[in-house]
């Protein structure tokens, strides 16, 4: 399928909705793509409205039109939302549909995602509620509790690099909490030996920075080679904030990015236990806390891809709407029941 069109079509969650207008349409100025909104669904009671995004450009596949799509339009929201200070949020994708002109016969992709069949979870228990009662007493600190929100946003966040980013937030206040207070040499970027200076015969020491707090943590918390886990986790953060992509981190670390997000993630919640443990035996509180321990922070969906083949009205003109409409329904049992 060289040099072919192709249609993407997701659903969009918005704050705002259109002002008198049924349709509004993106021309990118780079590239041979387009991107069209229509209102799917509008109610002015909702906090919310659904949109319909049409994402159509020129792909050697529907798989290769399936992946660019999702940076193009991701892109295209990352603008619209500096634009209109609105929140405006991809809930997920559609269809994929060979768009080119004069097709007779076009093949799609019917995309339709589920959660496993091993949720919810069957672990809330009253030990669990009597820790966090622990967790909301005076007996917690500010930066503890600033510390353990990040954590909360990061377990909710939808993309892998806001994860990363909140973990690495909730580990940074906590290094503040118990670093050390004895002064450190700076390290060699190098060697990691700690400098000398010539002049004073001797190596210059001073109170950690927070990096080196943070190093600490890392130390703390990991048993088996904790430089090379801080120096990774550091590396990504640095990349992050310099505006490299997950696919360009991934090359240089050799690492999958969920990974990446698991490993700092079980870093930030052995330092939230160290941590809560040092604060509650220093206020003299003898108590015992259960926190569960994932097995993967990153969110698991399984996709349904159902292959297509659909005639459209006219085949050198196809419009949007025009392909049915089938219905994927999948049936989950739970404890011998279905749902």
């Amino acid at each position: 399928m060289p040099n072919s069109r192709i249609l993407v079509e997701y659903e969009l969650t918005s704050l705002g909705v259109f002002d008198g207008t049924d349709e509004l349409k993106f021309s990118h100025p780079n590239l041979p793509a387009t991107i069209t909104l229509r209102e799917k669904k509008v109610d002015l009671e909702d906090e919310y409205a659904t949109l319909s995004a049409y994402v159509i450009l020129e792909a050697d596949s529907l798989e290769d039109g399936s992946s660019r799509s999702e940076e193009i339009l991701s892109e295209f929201i990352h603008s619209l939302k500096l634009a209109t200070s609105l929140d405006l949020q991809v809930a997920r994708k559609l269809k994929v549909i060979d768009w080119t002109e004069g097709v007779e016969e076009r093949t799609s992709w019917l995309i339709h995602k589920f959660v496993g069949d091993d949720r919810p979870y069957k672990v809330l228990t009253q030990d669990i509620v009597e820790t966090v009662q622990v967790l909301a007493s005076d007996d917690i600190p500010p930066a503890v509790r600033r510390a353990i929100r990040w954590f909360s946003l990061a377990v909710s966040a939808k993309y892998m690099d806001e994860q990363f980013q909140c973990f690495w937030f909730a580990i940074e206040i906590l290094a503040q909490v118990v670093k050390p207070t004895e002064k450190v040499n700076d390290a060699c970027a190098k060697c990691r030996e700690p400098l000398y200076c010539a002049h004073c015969d001797e190596h210059p020491k001073h109170r950690p920075y927070p990096k080196q707090a943070i190093h600490f943590i890392f130390g703390k918390v990991i048993a088996d080679k904790p430089d090379e886990a801080f120096e990774m986790c550091s590396d990504v953060r640095n990349r992050l904030m310099h505006g490299e992509s997950l696919e360009e981190i991934e090359l240089a670390t050799g690492l999958d990015f969920p990974e990446i997000v698991d490993r700092i993630g079980h870093v930030a919640l052995r330092a939230l236990r160290s941590v809560i443990r040092i604060t509650l035996e220093s206020a003299g509180k003898n108590v015992r806390l259960h926190l569960l321990e994932t097995n993967t922070f990153c969110q698991i969906v399984g996709t349904v891809q159902a292959n297509m083949v659909y005639t459209c009205n006219n085949p050198e003109n196809p419009t949007i709407g025009e392909w049915p409409e089938p219905e994927i329904k999948i049936d989950r049992k739970v404890g011998g029941s279905e749902i």
